[in-house]
Formats: structure tokens, sequence, C-alpha cells
């Protein structure tokens, strides 16, 4: 009897597309429709930190922190982690380190980055940027990340990064 009934469930669920998922993509874009993102991309990043503007800016890293322990973060750029979800409560204890100072938010694919840089455009907080693509990006580029010293294992970029010279 069991297997009958989750036989008619797949049935149903294929047949009415019950399972739809949201593209929330286009959800942040209808939300943010209005609004101006200022965006940088790795290159851009990785010449400000090779030309040493890099103390004029901080990654605000919008990730969890498995997250970070399993791709990495960017190196030679001052680094706050506060997890997405948390941003709105622990923005507050951070705002003498990020006054005046560019903030570039970064997440994974750059879709929490779209909702951090929304929130603290709310909150008041001035020059955000988001780095375009997020982390995925960056690594796609082969450009250099920060390893953390207890990870056990790195996931493997798209491509190798050996042919590509910056």
């Amino acid at each position: 009897m069991k297997f009958y009934f989750l036989f008619f469930f797949i049935f149903i669920n294929t047949i009415f597309g019950i399972n739809n998922h949201i593209d929330y993509n286009h959800y942040i874009d209808i939300k943010l429709k209005d609004i101006s993102i200022n965006k940088i991309t790795p290159l851009e990043l990785k010449g400000l930190i090779d030309r040493n503007y890099s103390d004029n800016y901080i990654l605000l890293d919008v990730r969890e922190p498995y997250e970070i322990n399993i791709n990495n973060s960017i190196s030679n750029i001052k680094n706050i982690n506060i997890p997405r979800g948390l941003l709105e409560f622990k923005i507050q204890d951070n705002l003498e380190t990020i006054n005046n100072k560019n903030i570039i938010i970064v997440c994974t694919s750059g879709l929490r980055s779209k909702l951090s840089y929304l929130t603290l455009k709310e909150l008041g907080v001035k020059n955000l940027l988001i780095l375009e693509g997020g982390i995925e990006k960056w690594k796609e580029e082969c450009l250099p990340t920060k390893i953390n010293s207890n990870l056990l294992f790195t996931l493997p970029t798209k491509q190798s990064c050996s042919i590509k010279n910056h």
C-alpha cells in the first residue's frame, strides 16, 4: 500500500508541477529593479589588490563559515565574515571597522550579495560594491585564494588554472 501511495504522489507531482523551483535570481532582479548596484569584477578587484589600494577596501563575505572552509576566500584584502542570515543583527558591531571604507560584498555566486547590498543600503551604509559573480567567478578567473588551515580538501575549479595568466 505504501508503494502505491508513493507512486501516486510522484505521478501527481510530475503532472501538476508541484515541485517547480523558484528562480531566486529573477525574484532578486525584480526586487532590485529600481536600484542601481555598484559592481566590481574579479579582475578589477585583483588590480586594486596588486596596486596596494586594498587598504581602502573591506571584503564583506556573506557566506556561511562552512562555505568559506570549502571554497576558500580572497587573499591580500581585509575580510569580515557575517553570514547573510545574520547581517541585520551583526553589522552594527562592525560599523566602526567599515566606516570610511569601500565595502565589497561577496558570496558564492552573487545572489546573496545583491540581497545584502539592498539590506545595507536600507540601513544607510554607503560605499557599497558587489563582487560580480562571487567567489565562483573569482575562482573561474584563476585568481589567488586564501586556504583555511583547517581544510581537509578543496573543491576543484571548473577549468585548469595553469593555462591562465593575470
